[in-house]
This record gives C-alpha cells, sequence and structure tokens, in this order.
C-alpha cells in the first residue's frame, strides 16, 4: 500500500467553494491518499507536482509518496517537494 502525502496552502479562503468548511487565511491542511500500487501512487504525486489539484482559492505545497508496511515503520519512496504558487 502507497500513500501520497500533500499539505494545501488556502491562501484565499472566500474564493473557496460555499460546501467546504471555512478556514483562515494561510491555513494548512494536511491529505492523504491511499493505492495500491506504486504506479498509481506515482501518477497522483506527479498530478499533483504539476498543479492539476490547484485553485484559485488554495494550492499544493509539499508532496511526497511513502510505502505503508505492516509492523514496519512507512519508507519514502517519492522524496518531498516543496512547491509554490503560479503567478498567471
Amino acid at each position: 500500500m502507497y500513500q501520497v502525502e500533500f499539505l494545501t496552502r488556502v491562501d484565499h479562503p472566500e474564493l473557496r467553494n460555499s460546501t467546504l468548511p471555512v478556514v483562515a487565511v494561510d491555513k494548512a491542511l494536511p491529505t492523504t491518499l491511499r493505492y495500491p500500487t506504486l504506479q498509481q501512487a506515482v501518477v497522483a504525486f506527479n498530478e499533483l507536482c504539476r498543479g492539476e489539484y490547484d485553485f484559485a482559492s488554495e494550492y499544493v505545497e509539499r508532496v511526497r509518496v511513502v510505502k505503508l508496511r505492516p509492523c514496519a515503520s512507512p519508507r519514502i519512496v517519492r522524496k518531498q517537494v516543496e512547491r509554490s504558487r503560479r503567478v498567471a
């Protein structure tokens, strides 16, 4: 099992969808996605790094992939990538 861990930075909360919880400016929201194969996890990792999960209200600031192993510590398989908001 592989886990994609990423941190979403909300820099414009006033632009968030009204169905999402209200958060403060510069709030960091940790999120994880789990995949059964490394290939699937790497696809998600690459999408996050390319900014496909960025919106006007928030962007992915940090992303990495870890392998989850029973009875052992998680092992990083894709090093953490730091990102900043791209200016259009």
